[in-house]
């Protein structure tokens, strides 16, 4: 009781209040998680909200279970149902907690699993790719599914990661029914210049929509845009140090940067099968 008054800043809280209801968000849970592993000793991912978002419900779980055996990259969100379960990749930042409010609004009969990332638990690796993972996650989601048809998705870069994993279930003889990605950019393509090669004189010209005035005026337009890039940059990290530490998330935004650099390292081969692009309406 004393780690939620702290986390969400509330005097009176019930044993039986959920999380969500209180005003407790994502960036909350990490705090939350943090709290316990540094109070209880106790390590449990955030998506453990998904079968204990209250007190009690978390207190029983603490008491039962080791926390070696409380982590699973799998995290069943409805683990109910007839229909095929749709299997959902993590986003950069590693957690899957931002699923629930799509569960919402799928049907009760919609059995929804999510992946969260392997190194919320363990050690950051020096590198990895998207390949990787995939690989991981497919093996993951057969030993739930054994057959296909499956059903996979993922949110931006958990779209990059859906992707490879349907590549590899394909090349495994497997059936990907249907491939769902949302607010996500198409990936980069054999032959194709990353985004920070294409990040040159040219490309501010055609940018801009004027006829190239002179090479020196485009190097130096160049020049003050990475200049104030740069500055954003360090003012951004001065502004939200401070939050970061309250909130504990070091960890995960060098997760996030892992994760990051995998996606602009990812090449991506032609997908033969059906894929369902998904755009909320705040994004143009």
């Amino acid at each position: 009781i004393e780690v939620w008054q702290d986390v969400l800043q509330v005097k009176s809280i019930s044993p039986d209040d959920d999380f969500f209801e209180v005003g407790g968000h994502s960036l909350l849970a990490v705090r939350l998680f943090n709290e316990i592993r540094n109070r209880l000793g106790v390590h449990l991912p955030v998506a453990t909200l998904f079968k204990a978002s209250t007190i009690e419900q978390l207190a029983d779980l603490i008491r039962k279970e080791k926390p070696k055996d409380a982590w699973t990259s799998m995290v069943p969100i409805n683990a109910n149902g007839s229909k095929p379960p749709l299997f959902l990749m993590h986003a950069a930042a590693g957690n899957v907690l931002f699923y629930k409010d799509l569960a919402k609004h799928l049907n009760d009969d919609q059995p929804l699993f999510a992946l969260q990332s392997q190194e919320l638990k363990s050690e950051l690796p020096a590198q990895r790719s998207v390949e990787d993972l995939a690989e991981y996650y497919s093996k993951e989601i057969q030993a739930a599914q054994p057959k296909g048809p499956y059903f996979l998705g993922g949110m931006c870069f958990g779209a990059y990661v859906a992707l490879e994993t349907a590549q590899f279930l394909h090349r495994q003889g497997h059936e990907v029914a249907q491939l769902f990605v949302f607010d996500s950019g198409a990936p980069r393509r054999a032959g194709q210049r990353s985004e920070s090669q294409r990040i040159s004189i040219g490309y501010y010209a055609r940018k801009l929509r004027r006829p190239v005035l002179s090479a020196g005026f485009y190097r130096t337009f160049h020049s003050w845009l990475v200049e104030r890039k740069f500055a954003r940059r360090i003012s951004d990290w001065l502004r939200l140090r401070k939050t970061r530490k309250m909130l504990g998330v070091r960890r995960n935004r060098s997760l996030e940067r892992l994760n990051r650099t995998a996606a602009a390292n990812y090449v991506a081969s032609t997908y033969e099968g059906p894929v369902t692009l998904i755009r909320s309406e705040e994004f143009s």
